[in-house]
This record gives structure tokens, sequence and C-alpha cells, in this order.
């Protein structure tokens, strides 16, 4: 139901944005409807990639999904960016999180964090890359070319918008820190436009981040100059204070989605993913060690 996607309406911790359903509705052409107050609230947070009008196109029918499937009032916990994604995971306690496999690890660290399930990509894959991308009058083709130039990163937590890219730099004999100026945004959509606006050389990001943006703006002018090797896909996690029953509902709804009806199928186009599969902590493991070789903090 629509009573719990976004919360009651004040702030609730630094970086944390509730914004009435009201509100969402409207900004996404949807009317809510009459929330049970009998219901028990669950909480679950997602990592933004994109703007508070692309994420709420993207995740309110799965958000509306879990409430039908699990009886719980799902209330979906939203955030500025990565930046605040963790303090405001925390601040919220959220009993699920959604995230890449880079910020899972310090969830694992920091709340005792478990995998529920990981996400399936279109192309039936667990894993997706990265992309380096310039606009095309830049006069940048190659990984070469990003020497000394002003490249853009959604946030140094990214998997496939930060450490794909700078394990593919390493590995070229360009040192991030040395030989790149990185600048740190807030979300994927807007590297993707600063690029675009050439308020910056390069941008790094998650390969399926082009199409999404590519909705809503014209990407014609973006170029793709590298794709990096594929890394785990995204996670979704419950944390060592979330109630096993919780976990257990919220992971076989998820599960669901996998059968073919038109509701799971819509659900799953506008997240861009094929379905959710069985997970376990070891699926993410090479992100851990990518993480340890190129010195990023988890």
């Amino acid at each position: 139901m629509w009573g719990g996607f976004l919360g009651k309406g004040k702030m609730r911790g630094k970086g944390l944005v509730v914004v009435s359903i009201l509100a969402m509705s409207l900004l996404v052409g949807c009317h809510p409807t009459p929330r049970s107050e009998a219901r028990k609230t669950v909480k679950v947070a997602i990592l933004p990639e994109y703007s508070l009008e692309l994420m709420a196109a993207k995740y309110m029918d799965l958000i509306n999904y879990l409430s039908k499937e699990t009886g719980y009032r799902i209330e979906y916990v939203s955030s500025l960016s990565y930046t605040n994604y963790l303090s405001t995971l925390e601040s919220s306690r959220a009993d699920v999180g959604f995230q890449n496999a880079l910020v899972y690890q310090t969830l694992v660290k920091t709340r005792g964090a478990y995998p529920l399930c990981q996400a399936i990509g279109l192309d039936g894959s667990r894993t997706n890359r990265g992309v380096i991308i310039t606009h095309k009058g830049s006069g940048i083709d190659s990984i070469y070319g990003l020497k000394n130039k002003r490249v853009m990163v959604a946030s140094k937590k990214a998997v496939s918008g930060y450490l794909a890219q700078i394990a593919d730099c390493a590995a070229q004999g360009i040192d991030p820190d040395r030989d790149l100026k990185i600048i740190i945004g807030t979300r994927q959509d807007e590297v993707v436009r600063k690029v675009l606006r050439r308020d910056v050389d390069a941008g790094f990001v998650r390969e399926g981040v082009l199409q999404a943006v590519g909705r809503v703006t014209d990407v014609s002018d973006v170029r793709i100059i590298h794709y990096t090797r594929p890394y785990p896909n995204w996670v979704v996690a419950a944390f060592k204070e979330t109630n096993p029953e919780i976990a257990a509902k919220v992971k076989g709804a998820l599960l669901r989605l996998n059968e073919e009806t038109l509701e799971s199928r819509t659900i799953l186009q506008l997240m861009g993913l094929q379905g959710f599969a069985e997970s376990q902590d070891s699926d993410y493991q090479e992100v851990r060690e990518a993480a340890a070789r190129l010195g990023l903090p988890l």
C-alpha cells in the first residue's frame, strides 16, 4: 500500500529525505490509497543512484508489491546521495537495504548485514559492468586519454561506478590519485548530465545508467570509451537486528517476482532486472578482494 512509501513528512536524521506520499504520487502520476494503521511498518532503504524522481519511477511499484505480498506497511527510506545512505540507513533503523556489493561490505561490519537475494540483470547475469563516458566532442577516445582530466563519480563507494573503473586504470598504469582529477558528485544520473554539459571531461557510471537516464534526457552526445570487467550485482540484505520473519517474507516476495506474471514483468522492467536469485556472502568476495588491492576502505 502507498501509505508507507515515503514516511511521515519530517526530517529524521542527516541526509534523510521524507516526502509525503501525496507529493510522491503527484510526482509519478499516481494517486495514494488509504493505509492500514494496524499493519506493522517495515523500513526498506535503497541506495540512491538517481534523483528522487527517477528513484520513484524505478521503485514505486516494487514498494507497493512488497506491501501487498508481505502484509506489512512498507516504508521507503530515502537518502539524498551515496554519501548520506549509510547514516540515513543507521538513523532510520531500516529493516532491509538494497545496495551495491561495496556498500554491503561496510554494512556487514557496521550492522551485521547478511544477504537475502541478489539482483539478476536483463541478460540473466548476476554481474554488471561499469563504463567510462565522455562527451562526443571531448577528444578523449580511450582510457589513456583520461590522464590529468576531470573525472566525475557519484561516490567512491560505487562498484561499477568507481571500483571497476579505477581497477582498469591501475591495470593500465594510470594512478587514480596522481593521474586523475576525481570529482565526487551525488548520484549517477548527475554524472551523466555533467558530462553532457561538459562540466567535466569524463564520468564513471554503471552500464545500465545511460538507459535509465535516457528515458528523461537526451544522451545521444554521450560516448562510451571503455567497458570494465563485470562485478557482482546489487544485493538485498537484512541486518542482525532485523526480525527473521520480516527478512524471510521480503526474500520470498522478491524471489516470487521471477514468476511469469504481468505484475512481475512490469515491476522488473521498471528496475531494469530479470529477477532475483538466492545469495550468500561468498558471492561478494570478489569485491572485497578488489577493494583490498586498491586500498579502498570498507
